[in-house]
């Protein structure tokens, strides 16, 4: 439970801060003039602890139906907002990124500097599963690299799956071996059912 609080006190603190509400502070700010010095510190708190409670919220009701939380933080030039959180969280439980059981997705088209940034997100210990090969693949050895040769390095690597029903399900036995690897209730991966595919890379 400290952990849960924690994790939403930071994540309604990364919120206030994050490129998407910055615009927004002057405005909510400007209207705490009338009311006195303590009005803007009170808007303020009540944004932090506004996301806090939708937080602790969110996750009991995601736990109550037993689905396995989503955070969509963005395009992928935000993913730097994921990785300060899963920074604090690894810092806080003393490990690695790596060991945490975290997963991305980047279901659709993307571009080659996409692809640079989800070689960060790997090289910071995140699994990414990609929707579309990623355009880098006129190259064998950098194919083999990107999706076998970094987990050994970095706990991480892509995964490629283009139909979005075994994605999902490839993402989750990833996060259920992650949570049992940090001695969290988890389920044995291999009794996650794999569908039949029905999409396939034209």
């Amino acid at each position: 439970m400290i952990v849960l609080l924690a994790f939403a006190f930071v994540s309604g603190i990364i919120t206030i801060l994050s490129p998407c509400i910055l615009p927004v502070l002057p405005i909510v700010l400007s209207g705490g003039i009338g009311g006195g010095r303590a009005r803007p510190i009170g808007i303020i708190t009540a944004f932090v602890l506004s996301f806090t409670l939708f937080t602790l919220a969110l996750s009991a009701i995601v736990q109550a139906l037993g689905i396995p939380p989503v955070l969509h933080l963005g395009s992928c030039v935000d993913n730097s907002r994921i990785l300060v959180l899963a920074g604090a969280l690894a810092d806080y439980l003393g490990v690695d990124v790596a060991a945490l059981p975290l997963a991305g997705a980047a279901p659709e088209w993307y571009s080659e500097k996409a692809v640079a940034i989800g070689a960060y997100v790997v090289a910071s210990g995140i699994t990414p599963g990609l929707g579309v090969q990623p355009p880098v693949f006129g190259s064998p050895n950098i194919v083999k690299l990107l999706t076998e040769g970094l987990e050994g390095v970095f706990g991480a690597t892509f995964a490629v799956e283009p139909d979005p029903n075994r994605a999902a399900v490839l993402m989750r036995r990833h996060i259920e071996m992650k949570r049992a690897g940090l001695g969290l209730p988890a389920l044995n991966p291999d009794e996650i059912a794999m569908p039949d595919a029905q999409l396939t890379l034209a």
